[in-house]
């Protein structure tokens, strides 16, 4: 395949890209089999396809995330993976997409799901692409249902063997809040990852983050509903496809038999309106908090207040 840079492009050779057919654009994507790769290269055969590669080494604000890891140059230029009609690579910064996408005005843009941070339509490249006139898809990185259920199995294997905190040690509340922020990097929703820490007298008793439903990878091969619906962050909750981290506690709780009188909830996200009522309803009296909840969550935090639960906010 050839390889292009865009940092080192100049207008003749932006020029050429686009040739006489339609350019279809796939915006530097996170990790994919080779049949899939092959399978995508063959459903945009109807157009001349620029294929990106993320110079990244993680996608901004994924960092440390391995199951959205960037799909690299190596694993996409190599043998196995060459279709009869090869396309051409394009290597570029995730942060340069919005200028790709402005230059070159492809008939169709790409996304692959899991390449970004945050719902898609808060990002430029997006609007960028609603702007040239460009048809956007948004596509699974998976062959198959199998597929995505194989990956969602290795990667979870690699982050049940982590260790991120030891249940005898007492810890501040700083270094709770760093260990939820290395907790944080097993969400598999890009739009958002709350983290919770169930704590007693400064001890961990148990961590937990959102899981979606019904496996780990099944919004990346299904799609996100709020983006498909172009859904407002924090609005419409019942659209995400996750547990929220504090559903996920009470669930560990209960399966491993937690008792939760003289515990503290910290959490990198004050509790939603929902979660905040059913949070209201144990015996947990505490909870500790990073950040606000975006929608000025009122509700939440009166309805903690009146039932007796203390709120403290940690500047991290």
């Amino acid at each position: 395949m050839k390889i292009l840079d865009w940092n080192k492009l100049n207008d003749k050779d932006k020029k050429k890209l686009t040739g006489s057919r339609k350019l279809a654009f796939v915006a530097g994507p996170v990790q994919m089999s080779d049949k899939r790769v092959r399978e995508l290269i063959s459903e945009l055969s109807e157009c001349q396809l620029l294929f990106g590669c993320l110079k990244d080494e993680w996608i901004p604000g994924l960092e440390g995330f391995l199951q959205f890891s960037p799909l690299k140059i190596e694993e996409l230029n190599k043998p196995k993976s060459r279709p009869i009609e090869k396309p051409a690579i394009l290597s570029h910064f995730q942060k340069d997409l919005k200028y790709i996408i402005r230059e070159l005005k492809p008939k169709v843009v790409v996304f692959i799901n899991g390449s970004w941070f945050q719902q898609i339509h808060y990002r430029k490249e997006f609007w960028e692409a609603v702007s040239v006139g460009a048809k956007i898809e948004l596509k699974s990185p998976f062959v198959n249902e199998a597929e995505a259920k194989r990956f969602t199995k290795k990667i979870e294997e690699n982050y049940e063997a982590e260790k991120l905190y030891s249940k005898t040690k007492k810890y501040s509340d700083r270094e709770i809040f760093q260990i939820l922020e290395k907790k944080r990097r097993h969400s598999w929703d890009w739009c958002g990852q709350p983290t919770a820490a169930l704590v007693r007298n400064g001890r961990i008793l148990a961590l937990t983050h959102n899981r979606v439903m019904s496996y780990q990878a099944y919004q990346m091969h299904d799609g996100s509903i709020r983006e498909k619906f172009q859904v407002p962050a924090q609005e419409m909750i019942e659209t995400h496809l996750t547990n929220h981290a504090e559903v996920e506690m009470l669930e560990v709780a209960r399966r491993e038999r937690i008792r939760l009188e003289n515990t503290s909830l910290y959490m990198n996200i004050f509790p939603c309106p929902v979660c905040a009522k059913m949070l209201a309803r144990t015996p947990i009296r505490k909870v500790v908090y990073a950040q606000d909840h975006n929608l000025g969550n009122t509700i939440g935090y009166k309805v903690l207040e009146a039932s007796g639960v203390k709120l403290k906010r940690v500047v991290v």
